[in-house]
């Protein structure tokens, strides 16, 4: 009998059940979007920071919030979190963090749906001196000077002076950028990680922060101890090699494991012993004639008469025997599909040839070789450059005219410059830059002319390895002083290897 009952209980719901229509109301989604948010933005700490953000809903339909991704640091330890800095659809406020890149959310809601709708974009924080170009310059005492143009057009003459109140002693060397860098505050005992800009002279360096060109280290404070074991002369430059940063001397390749941009810090210093080699050869060079690809490099060694392999964690490894004794006179890396480098050398007659090398990490396939004819632009240029990306070219100053040879086919053409200021040339290179976005991609040929103390350097877009006909310079910076060579700096220019952005550098 009760289970009689309970069938007919359980009939009776499933029956009431089946009866109910419902009484819901349904609503159509309403389709709608976000526009106006960039993929990038770049923003000087202290400034405002404004996104004209759009949406199809109309005025009091949605609701909007914009939140930044912060991350702290306990220990070893990450925490990410958000921080809201509006409820306004249009981001207009003060920006109060810290120089670095940052994470940038913005969430709007349909009020009637309940439907949320994201857009995200990336922002750098700056100073005034994080984005723009850095001359190297050779003052008419003969002492080493710099110069800063920002990419709106402000020049900031003689920054060493201005800045630590004298130029560098010595006639100017190379220059240096770090664009990520960590190391131990010992003022504070905080990491602090930032991009560092670091003149070299003959007979001193200055190591400046690109917050506020505060200077960071001096030359002993590179060490763990404090000494000046390695004289400034001994020093080419530094560099940043994907999982650390190395120091390139006449005494080897130091080297302190680090790589901000993947969270990993250091104190930033280095030990008084350079790196030893795979082979275990300990006593070793860097000349100056050194090619840097994505988070490797290529150094000529004079001392053993060989060229080095350096990866990115800081490993040296012997590649080949150089030259049977003829000089090096010009070594630069071509980044292609392979990366490829161009090396010219002299005999002992005073003759020219050159070499096109295939750099398989730590070895090289020798592609083409040949000798230069007597007498041939090429084999008596002052000064040689190559395209370090886009053409396959190996350039040659002669007199006032730059001529581009193509090592693989012997193809040979004199450059046309319009609109080359006038003056004599002083200085010439390529440079580029490669962004996962594409919104600071260039590749450029560069050139300083000198009229007296004054210096123009003219900067010209390429097709193939060669400026584009009849266009004139795309951008002309103008100062005092000779030109020795210059660093584009940028936030989004990150450490070669582990970025999302490739770029040159100039040494």
């Amino acid at each position: 009998m009760k289970k009689t009952i309970a069938v007919l209980m359980f009939m009776t719901v499933l029956l009431s059940c089946m009866k109910d229509l419902g009484n819901y109301e349904y609503r159509d989604i309403r389709a709608f979007q976000i526009t106006g948010v960039e993929s990038r933005y770049s923003v000087s700490i202290s400034d405002r920071l404004r996104i004209d953000a759009r949406t199809d809903l109309g005025k009091g339909e949605y609701s909007a919030v914009w939140f930044m991704e912060l991350k702290e640091t306990s220990g070893t330890e990450v925490e990410t979190y958000a921080d809201t800095i509006s409820r306004e659809l249009v981001l207009d406020v003060p920006f109060k963090y810290t120089v670095g890149t940052y994470t940038l959310h913005l969430k709007v809601t349909d009020r009637q749906t309940g439907v949320s709708k994201y857009a995200q974009t990336t922002v750098s924080a700056v100073t005034r001196f994080y984005e723009g170009y850095y001359i190297l310059k050779e003052t008419s005492s003969g002492d080493t000077e710099m110069d800063f143009h920002t990419v709106d057009g402000e020049v900031v003459e003689d920054l060493l002076t201005t800045m630590t109140g004298a130029p560098l002693e010595g006639a100017p060397k190379t220059l240096s950028y770090l664009n990520d860098y960590s190391y131990l505050d010992e003022k504070t005992g905080q990491n602090v990680v930032g991009s560092l800009i670091i003149p070299l002279s003959e007979k001193e360096l200055r190591t400046l922060s690109l917050l506020d060109m505060s200077q960071i280290r001096t030359h002993s404070q590179w060490f763990f101890e404090e000494q000046n074991a390695y004289p400034v002369e001994k020093i080419h430059h530094f560099n940043n090699l994907c999982f650390c940063y190395g120091m390139f001397t006449e005494n080897g390749l130091f080297t302190n494991y680090q790589c901000a941009f993947w969270e990993m810090y250091s104190t930033g210093k280095l030990s008084t012993t350079p790196n030893i080699m795979s082979d275990g050869t300990m006593e070793y060079a860097s000349s100056a004639d050194v090619c840097y690809f994505e988070g490797a490099a290529y150094c000529h060694d004079p001392l053993n008469d060989r060229f080095n392999y350096v990866d990115m964690n800081g490993t040296c490894v012997p590649v080949q025997q150089s030259s049977g004794g003829d000089e090096l006179v010009f070594l630069g890396g071509i980044r292609d599909e392979k990366n490829n480098l161009v090396a010219v050398y002299e005999r002992q007659d005073g003759s020219r040839y050159w070499k096109y090398l295939e750099a398989d990490e730590n070895k090289f396939i020798l592609v083409h070789q040949g000798d230069f004819d007597q007498g041939d632009v090429f084999g008596t240029a002052s000064d040689y450059a190559v395209c370090r990306m886009g053409g396959t070219y190996l350039y040659a100053l002669s007199g006032q005219d730059i001529y581009a040879l193509n090592p693989a086919n012997g193809y040979n053409v004199k450059l046309q410059f319009a609109g080359k200021p006038g003056g004599e040339i002083s200085y010439f290179d390529t440079m580029f830059m490669v962004t996962e976005d594409g919104s600071g991609d260039y590749n450029h040929f560069v050139m300083a002319v000198q009229e007296g103390d004054n210096y123009s350097i003219a900067f010209y877009d390429m097709i193939g390895g060669e400026p584009i006909s009849g266009q004139g310079p795309v951008r002309v910076l103008k100062g005092k002083g000779r030109v020795k060579t210059l660093q584009h700096t940028s936030p989004q220019k990150q450490s070669n290897g582990v970025g999302t952005s490739s770029y040159s550098l100039h040494y």
